[in-house]
C-alpha cells in the first residue's frame, strides 16, 4: 500500500495512491506500508506514520464548549492553503515558512482548542 504523509506530523494525507503518481525513491512524503493492521480507506485520517513504517492510531479529540465559528475559520484557512501542499508535492516548490507555521497553528487549534 502506497500512502502520502505529512512529513511534519506523520498524518496520512492520501490513501492507496495510483501507480505512477508518486516517486517512492526520492519523495519523503511517500511511504510504503506493508502491515496495514486495522487501517483502511474509511479511517486512515486517524492514523500517523512513524519511522519504520509503524501506523499509530490517533483519534481526533472531541471537545465540548468549542467555539464553532473559530473552528470553521481554521478549517477554511487549511482548505484555502492546501494548494501549497499540493504544489510542493507535485513540483518540489517549498511551502513558505509563514504558511507552514500558520497551518500548524490552525491544526493545533482544531485538535486541542484553548
Amino acid at each position: 500500500m502506497i500512502i502520502q504523509i505529512d512529513v511534519t506530523d506523520g498524518r496520512i494525507l492520501s490513501w492507496n495512491m495510483l501507480e505512477g503518481s508518486y516517486d517512492l525513491e526520492n519523495d519523503a512524503n511517500i511511504v510504503e506500508i506493508l502491515d496495514l493492521g486495522s487501517v483502511n480507506e474509511t479511517n486512515f485520517s486517524e492514523y500517523c506514520w512513524s519511522e519504520g513504517g509503524v501506523l499509530t492510531h490517533v483519534p481526533p479529540v472531541v471537545h465540548t464548549g468549542v467555539n464553532m465559528a473559530e473552528l470553521i475559520i481554521h478549517h477554511e484557512f487549511l482548505s484555502q492553503t492546501d494548494w501549497y501542499a499540493v504544489r510542493s508535492f507535485e513540483t518540489g516548490v517549498a511551502i513558505p515558512q509563514s504558511i507552514l507555521d500558520a497551518r500548524a497553528s490552525a491544526r493545533a487549534a482544531i485538535v486541542a482548542p484553548e
